[in-house]
């Protein structure tokens, strides 16, 4: 059994979609344009943070909810000069804030995202 099967068997929905954006630039009248975004589909294990995985966060997203997201496809987390991928779970947006690759075994790999709610204030 590969990686990919577990990740698949143990998926908590069929798919997610991911939105990123790539980041924009400026013009040749000098004014800012704003990047485009794409949208895809992974299948990925959410689950709720670790005690450990929330210390690690960035400052800031301490007091905010978080998710942890396990997949095998890559995820953009926010950092100076990018757009952070938003992941669609349950009907709502949640962005990346922390991602990395983690070396599993054998050349197999996958990837973690913490992801925060994202608030819409009305």
């Amino acid at each position: 059994m590969s990686l990919l099967d577990v990740i698949g068997d143990f998926a908590t929905a069929a798919s997610y979609t991911v939105t990123r954006t790539t980041n924009g630039g400026y013009g040749s009248t000098g004014r800012l344009v704003a990047g485009v975004p794409s949208t895809f589909t992974i299948v990925a294990v959410v689950r709720p943070t670790t005690a450990r995985q929330i210390q690690l966060l960035p400052e800031g997203y301490h007091g905010v909810e978080t998710k942890a997201v396990y997949t095998t496809t890559a995820i953009i987390a926010i950092t100076a000069g990018n757009q952070p991928d938003s992941i669609s779970i349950d009907g709502e947006d949640w962005k990346a804030v922390s991602a990395k690759k983690v070396d599993a075994f054998d050349g197999y790999f996958y990837y973690v995202a913490i992801v925060s709610r994202v608030v819409v204030s009305s």
